[in-house]
């Protein structure tokens, strides 16, 4: 049961996560049969789905609206999966006006589907815009191409002109630029045949990085990277001895920080080799996109991230994105030929403590008693917590007796389902997993049992020993969430249910919750299962999203009483409850920058 005590009914009609894709003048010409001026495409059929409409900007090249209803004809009866292919062409028929347009394909229930709207690009383009609106802004990200290698040997000749540890390395010589851009372009052209390697703008905006290798070797890419090694021991031998000296001294420094820090644990981390913008192309956003695409696959693949920093200038940068810097080295420092100040190099992880190698992720059974407080602690402030609680501060007494019911239900379900911590309860994570049959009373003592969890289940949710109006407040999300989750899977057991996850406010940003998510999502990628959960805090929701997760329902929650005596709400209402899901690894396709 969840803490909000939302019915663990099944989920019904979860969207099927479709790549966006680029149509292509061929393709609308072929599929461009009907729709080319705005006509509906309903007939009769008995399945309907919608899409959103993906309007391309030069400005920033993806503007996303909101999803908009259109009713699709000539599909078959058969599954989504079945008639995905089908859908595609006609949402790209649908889209043929415009001169760039992508869709992604949603399926839903014919109680949903409202009305026709005009692609955008129509005379209706306006309206259309005034009745969805825009959500977020982008850019592009997709994989570097061979032609576009130039171009990014370019940008990162330029971007790293006047960087303080290549200042250092090199002694201040500039060098010849054709002679780097030549070495950059060869690098850059292996790189992208090993190597994650992602750009925005054909090369303007640019990040290499190497996740950790699992499974066989490919033969072709040890020869590229014994190449790889060949080559950048040729580059040194044209220096002069001074800058071979000052590598060195940078290889050795960064090696033992590396090893003291993050340890063993770097072979299974993603190591960001290389992110560069050209100059006159800086401060677009396309770095953060590029940034954050790599570090949603590391948390897909369930591997942390972990860079080099050779410009402190950086760092705010970087800790934005959610790096923390784990060590960092003094370059030139002891060097009496280096006049200027020592260059400072960073190393920077995604997890605060450098690696995960020392987060230990145990059984539950036992820690309930502390996992109780962290979970008290932890969602004092939730918007969902204090609109049941009517946005009312928790006295000792009842804090206490929250605690108490707590404790009761995690010693209950710690024997029964997936209950791990980390330090004994400081940070855990509950979970029904997928295929969990219901648990059933035995005996009178479980049933007695039983009953008391139920009774505390209660509590927790202000059903029991609560003021009405936080009764009626429980009754309303109730609702909502059955309506809502009518949009969902066929079935609750299909799916693992991430109940709890909660980290005491003091142990925050340490890695706990990321070891707890990695462990149950490799779990769930090992049976080819869902997740699913329930979020109600929108800084939750970005950490989720960086696992993969995509909210695929919400509901709101209001209290219509204030809202119809135009009273400011408290706490923050109304409150937006966003339903996600995460897919397993092979299931979902990487949609780079968004």
């Amino acid at each position: 049961m969840h803490w909000n005590a939302m019915p663990r009914t099944a989920p019904q009609g979860l969207p099927s996560p479709v790549a966006f894709m680029k149509t292509s003048r061929a393709f609308r010409e072929t599929y461009a049969t009907r729709g080319r001026h705005g006509n509906s495409l309903h007939e009769a059929s008995g399945l309907r789905y919608t899409f959103g409409l993906y309007k391309t900007e030069r400005t920033f090249r993806y503007t996303i609206v909101d999803i908009m209803p259109i009713e699709f004809s000539g599909i078959s009866n058969g599954s989504f999966a079945q008639d995905q292919h089908m859908v595609r062409k006609t949402a790209l028929a649908l889209s043929y006006i415009s001169t760039a347009m992508d869709a992604r394909v949603f399926k839903c229930s014919t109680a949903n589907v409202s009305k026709i709207i005009m692609p955008v690009g129509t005379s209706d383009e306006k309206d259309l815009e005034a009745q969805m609106p825009l959500l977020d802004y982008g850019v592009i990200v997709e994989p570097l191409r061979q032609s576009d290698v130039w171009n990014a040997a370019k940008s990162w000749y330029d971007a790293f002109l006047d960087d303080p540890m290549i200042g250092y390395l090199n002694d201040d010589q500039k060098g010849n630029p054709t002679a780097h851009k030549v070495s950059t372009t060869l690098i850059m052209s292996a790189w992208i045949r090993t190597k994650v390697v992602l750009t925005v703008d054909g090369g303007t905006s640019v990040i290499v990085a190497t996740p950790a290798k699992k499974g066989p070797t490919n033969p072709a890419h040890t020869i590229i990277d014994t190449l790889l090694k060949w080559f950048f021991s040729s580059l040194l031998v044209v220096k002069s001895p001074e800058q071979r000296k000052r590598y060195a001294e940078a290889r050795t420094k960064l090696d033992k920080v590396i090893a003291k820090t993050i340890g063993d644990w770097v072979k299974d981390m993603i190591f960001i080799n290389l992110l560069c913008t050209a100059l006159p192309s800086q401060h677009r956003g396309y770095a953060s996109a590029l940034l954050t695409t790599i570090t949603g696959l590391a948390d897909s693949l369930g591997q942390a991230a972990w860079l080099e920093s050779s410009n402190v200038l950086n760092t705010g940068f970087y800790n934005s994105h959610g790096f923390y810097t784990v060590g960092e080295v003094a370059l030139g420092e002891d060097n009496p030929k280096w006049a200027k100040n020592p260059v400072v190099v960073k190393v920077m992880s995604s997890l605060k403590n450098g690696s995960s190698s020392s987060i230990e992720v145990t059984n539950l059974h036992g820690h309930a008693w502390k996992a109780a407080k962290t979970w008290s602690d932890a969602f004092e402030t939730d918007p969902m917590f204090q609109y049941f609680r009517n946005c009312q501060k928790r006295g000792f007494f009842r804090r206490g007796l929250d605690r108490v019911a707590m404790a009761a239900l995690l010693s209950f379900y710690s024997k029964h389902r997936l209950a791990w911590t980390v330090n004994e309860g400081e940070a855990f994570l509950l979970a029904i997993p997928a295929g969990a049959e219901e648990i059933k009373c035995k005996g009178i003592e479980d049933r007695i049992y039983h009953a008391v969890l139920n009774f505390f289940a209660r509590m927790l949710n202000r059903q029991s020993l609560a003021k009405k109006k936080q009764r009626q407040r429980y009754d309303e999300s109730e609702k909502k969430f059955q309506q809502s989750s009518s949009l969902f899977l066929k079935e609750e057991n299909d799916m693992f249910d991430l109940m709890f996850l909660a980290t005491a406010p003091n142990s925050q940003h340490h890695g706990y919750a990321s070891a707890l998510m990695r462990k149950l999502m490799n779990m769930a990628d090992e049976h080819d299962k869902r997740i699913w959960l329930q979020c109600s805090n929108a800084h939750n929701e970005v950490f989720y999203k960086r696992f993969g997760f995509e909210t695929v329902g919400k509901f709101t929650l209001e209290d219509q009483q204030q809202k119809n005596k135009k009273r400011f709400y408290p706490c923050g209402l109304p409150i937006e409850i966003k339903l996600m899901v995460r897919l397993p690894w092979g299931e979902k396709q990487l949609v780079p920058g968004l």
